[in-house]
């Protein structure tokens, strides 16, 4: 039984029409957000570790020089260097993606500059959490957790979104101390 929310009939079809059912009756709608690193180092080499279990196939377009099939996935990809002594780590966490920035000793977090593409625009709050907004609901980057660490010993500090003078967004810590 599929029932035809546009005119709240429920049908009973043979198996051979419910696919036809449902491909015209059922809409997805999604819309593309792109987070790209504005400035960030062309060059960084990346390090990836543990292969994940699935993987995935890209057909883009008509052009077989942009497919690619059983492109691996890694539990981890390291990649070094993204910003003058600052790393990005992305990762699985509860099976969703996650990154960190790993600052170096020296670090100008301020070199951090995000370029969103394909968003209706955004809004940071004023305890300095990001939301994107887009056709299907808001993306909500809640509050960032940064920590600094001297030799064991992890002490959080505040950090939070800012929006750049050039449009992009960037990290702000008036605790982070670049020293250490």
């Amino acid at each position: 039984i599929i029932r035809d929310y546009k005119t709240e009939q429920t049908m009973k079809l043979p198996p051979h029409e419910k696919e036809d059912f449902e491909r015209k009756h059922t809409g997805i709608r999604g819309q593309v957000v792109e987070m790209l690193l504005e400035g960030a180092n062309k060059d960084a080499t990346s390090q990836p570790s543990g292969i994940h279990e699935g993987y995935y196939s890209y057909f883009i377009g008509n052009d077989c020089t942009k497919w690619a099939s059983f492109v691996r996935l890694y539990n981890e990809v390291l990649i070094q260097d993204v910003y003058s002594d600052i790393d990005i780590r992305y990762y699985f966490d509860n099976g969703l993606i996650r990154y960190d920035y790993i600052a170096k000793p020296g670090a100008d977090l301020a070199q951090i500059s995000l370029k969103i593409n394909g968003s209706d625009g955004y809004k940071i709050n004023d305890k300095g959490e990001l939301t994107l907004e887009t056709s299907v609901g808001e993306i909500y980057h809640g509050k960032l957790y940064a920590y600094q660490q001297i030799g064991n010993t992890k002490d959080e500090i505040r950090c939070s979104f800012k929006k750049n003078r050039n449009g992009t967004i960037g990290l702000f810590s008036e605790e982070y101390n670049s020293a250490l």
